[in-house]
């Protein structure tokens, strides 16, 4: 199976510069382990927020936050826990 990507994009703005903006994407896989019969379930996540501010009459993009994290969800025989 293909990695499958997930995505979501928001956020608030002015209609003109100032705002702030929220970037998630997850990618779902599998790894090559197995519990109980099933392959082990991977969600890779990477965030990342900005915030726009008008700086000497132009708008300037700002890194406020960044996160990545992994989680592994494993087949219990009846779900992945």
């Amino acid at each position: 199976m293909k990695d499958e990507v997930v995505g979501i994009y928001h956020g608030e703005w002015d209609t003109n510069c100032a705002g702030e903006f929220h970037d998630t994407k997850c990618i779902v896989s599998f790894e090559t382990e197995m519990s109980n019969g099933y392959f082990n379930l991977v969600l890779k996540y990477k965030t990342s927020s900005t915030v726009n501010e008008p700086v000497n009459g132009d708008c300037k993009e700002k890194l406020i936050g960044k996160l990545e994290k992994k989680s592994v969800f494993y087949y219990n025989g009846k779900s992945y826990n």
